[in-house]
């Protein structure tokens, strides 16, 4: 609080000082601002604290100043939310565990699914050097057919 009232006077004094030209627009500083300031150079053995229930300004230092009230109430939903707190933190814990335990049902799928795609390729791989083989066993059949077939047409030849 000290050093946004301070940093809004130092704006304010700042732009007093331009000479970028235009009107000057000050940020006008509320009462209690005012007050913290004259506290400021008054004295800076300052202290301000704030009662969280009540929503209260206490002010103290050298001289007691007046209690500072900003007349706000501390929302009936927050304290709610703390009675609570317990339960949520139980409803969190679930939520992991179920998030946990979904994501290991996952990853135990995604595994399965992996090894069967594995053995798959591994198939696969085997089929292909089989047809190769085959295919090889082919050629070298139909190279001897060839052969063959030359021979018979020389001799073909030979006898006409």
């Amino acid at each position: 609080m000290r050093s946004r009232t301070k940093t809004k006077k130092s704006k304010n004094r700042n732009h007093l000082g331009g000479t970028g030209g235009g009107s000057f627009h000050e940020d006008p500083l509320t009462k209690y601002e005012e007050e913290i300031l004259d506290i400021i150079k008054n004295n800076n053995d300052v202290t301000i604290t704030k009662n969280v229930e009540t929503e209260n300004f206490t002010i103290s230092g050298n001289e007691p100043k007046k209690l500072i009230n900003t007349s706000k109430k501390v929302p009936k939903r927050q304290t709610k939310f703390l009675k609570n707190s317990g339960a949520a933190v139980e409803m969190f814990e679930k939520t992991y565990k179920q998030k946990l335990s979904n994501k290991e049902n996952y990853m135990v799928k995604k595994l399965e699914l992996l090894e069967r795609i594995a053995v798959s390729k591994e198939k696969t791989a085997i089929a292909k050097e089989k047809i190769a083989a085959s295919n090889e066993r082919n050629a070298n059949a139909t190279e001897k057919m060839c052969d063959v077939l030359k021979d018979i047409s020389e001799a073909i030849k030979e006898f006409i």
